[in-house]
């Protein structure tokens, strides 16, 4: 499948984690409370680390100083289940490295297999992906981003919708003149409607609507599902 066409499926809302295109980097993790942002070690070398993650529709895989691979036994529109995760045990020569990895592991390991995740996948301008676990049961989160390729001439016209979930403003960016917009629930009843003539991005408060699902359609677009916190 062409990365275009998966980026643009990824910015209307279409459920695509396990076809997401490129290679993912930690930004940080949060272990029993605590933040934790990675960094490249130098000792012994930086070239002695990576970050990167990969997904398919049935594997995790993660490369940092040692290689990770976690199965995935079930995946919704909203949760993803790990059913097993292992990899090397190599210790690294930086011990703050160590304790990173150690716990970035520990996320999946403990208290024990399999664990369930909440994920969240947002964009943001001009071409970031972001993409959010958190552990259903203890709250442990990792943050990783990607990039969508900025060279290809049909993502760059592609639509913005951010941020989701939202709890006030909704974004909208990248429109071309005379853009439709609308709002509706799961029931289909109408929350907003209007035309942007003359702008390329539109702000819109949800402050009054109720919490719960809606789905945004950009002109004759197929629409993507926010959640209104």
């Amino acid at each position: 499948m062409k990365k275009a066409l998966i980026c643009f499926l990824f910015l209307v809302g279409s459920n695509l984690f396990g076809e997401i295109p490129g290679i993912w980097a930690i930004q940080k993790i949060k272990y029993q409370g605590n933040f934790y942002q990675y960094f490249t070690p130098t000792i012994p070398d930086p070239s002695a680390y990576n970050n990167e993650t990969t997904f398919s529709s049935k594997t995790m895989e993660t490369y940092l100083f040692n290689s990770f691979q976690g199965n995935i036994s079930s995946l919704t529109d909203t949760q993803i289940t790990i059913s097993s995760f292992g990899g090397t045990l190599m210790q690294s020569p930086d011990p703050n490295f160590d304790l990173f990895e150690s716990n970035f592991a520990n996320i999946f390991l403990l208290p024990q297999l399999p664990r369930t995740f909440n994920y969240e996948i947002t964009t943001s301008p001009p071409y970031n992906v972001h993409l959010v676990l958190t552990d259903v049961e203890n709250g442990n989160q990792i943050y990783f981003l990607t990039h969508i390729l900025a060279s290809s001439e049909s993502i760059k016209s592609k639509i913005f919708i951010y941020p989701n979930p939202v709890s006030d403003i909704l974004k909208i960016e990248n429109l071309q003149k005379n853009a439709s917009i609308s709002i509706t629930d799961s029931t289909g009843k109408s929350f907003y409607h209007t035309f942007v003539k003359d702008k390329n991005s539109i702000e819109i408060s949800l402050q009054s609507f109720p919490a719960g699902i809606y789905f945004v359609r950009v002109n004759n677009e197929n629409p993507s599902k926010i959640l209104k916190k």
